[in-house]
């Protein structure tokens, strides 16, 4: 299990995507389009399984790097796939999301497995890690199962590319 809290540094890109996805934002037909045919079959399947709000999130991020190649685009897009497993509305991540910064010790010693809310937000503050196990049992590239593990990642533990890891964050900041 990876380290389940958020840095301090992180609570502008996050009060700015709760912001973002309290509009509700649909994912577009268009877009979505464009994507699913750069996706495998098991990552099509891990896509649908994300909220619809996820999903718009995901096709903002693969337009924010649509110039790259589809590996690029594919793990810019997936990211996040580990929230699927936490069932958590915004309100319930915009909690997650507090425990993760101010309670982050005793909300880490919460088993993912748990019934109820604490175990919904242990396994949200594991999205990264449980995200990239997904992908890599989906058979996607080594950038996608890396990125998803890595995005909250401080330099210190990074192992991708610092220009590709740039490029990757600025994606998922562009909503």
């Amino acid at each position: 299990m990876g380290e389940r809290s958020f840095a301090l540094a992180e609570i502008p890109h996050l009060a700015r995507r709760t912001l973002w996805s309290l509009r509700k934002p649909a994912p577009d037909a268009a877009d979505e389009a464009w994507l699913l045919e750069m996706l495998t079959a098991n990552e099509r399947d891990l896509y649908f399984e994300m909220d619809e709000v996820d999903r718009a999130h995901a096709l903002s991020c693969a337009r924010a790097v649509e110039n790259e190649t589809a590996e690029v685009i594919v793990a810019s897009a997936m990211h996040d796939v580990g929230k699927i497993e936490a069932s958590l509305g915004t309100p319930g991540r915009v909690v997650a999301t507090i425990c993760g910064l101010s309670i982050a010790d005793r909300a880490n010693a919460w088993p993912p497995n748990r019934r109820g809310l604490r175990g919904r937000i242990a396994r949200y503050l594991d999205h990264s890690e449980r995200g990239a196990a997904r992908l890599l049992d989906a058979g996607s590239s080594e950038l996608a199962v890396a990125w998803a593990r890595e995005h909250h990642f401080g330099p210190e533990r990074r192992t991708i590319d610092p220009d590709m890891f740039a490029l990757l964050l600025a994606a998922d900041d562009a909503d």
